[in-house]
């Protein structure tokens, strides 16, 4: 009687586990759609139009290239960091990872080489004023 209890108790944990691990995939569409492009967004003007208030915005030398990286809520579920949005000096955007914690793209910006320094919005802003394309 004491094994059949057993039994029953570990089939529903493992039921529940199961459920739950279903569960952890239903967000992943939904944030993966929250934090990809639309297509219209092309450079850092119409990126804050789509994205006004980003997370944090860096400055990165990769060798005498100069990019600006803008980082949004993760686009996947459990990520471990956030999305990331690539621009090249002039403000076009070059990239994008829904989680730049394990998803590195473009691949350039994320290698050992690349100095990678903190900066403001205004900085961002200022320095990528484009002619919409």
């Amino acid at each position: 009687m004491n094994l059949e209890r057993i039994l029953v108790n570990t089939g529903w944990v493992a039921l529940m586990l199961a459920a739950l691990l279903l569960l952890s995939f239903i967000p992943e569409p939904f944030l993966h759609a929250r934090a990809k492009p639309p297509a219209q967004v092309t450079n850092a003007v119409t990126f804050l139009e789509w994205k006004p208030m980003p997370t944090t915005v860096f400055r990165l030398a990769a060798g005498a290239n100069m990019y600006w990286q803008v980082t949004g809520p993760a686009g996947r579920f459990l990520a471990s960091g956030p999305s990331a949005y690539s621009f090249d000096s002039n403000g076009r955007l070059i990239g994008w990872t829904p989680d730049m914690g394990d998803v590195y793209q473009p691949r350039e910006l994320f290698g050992s080489d690349v100095k990678r320094e903190r900066a403001t919005l205004e900085e961002f802003r200022a320095t990528t004023q484009l002619v919409r394309q």
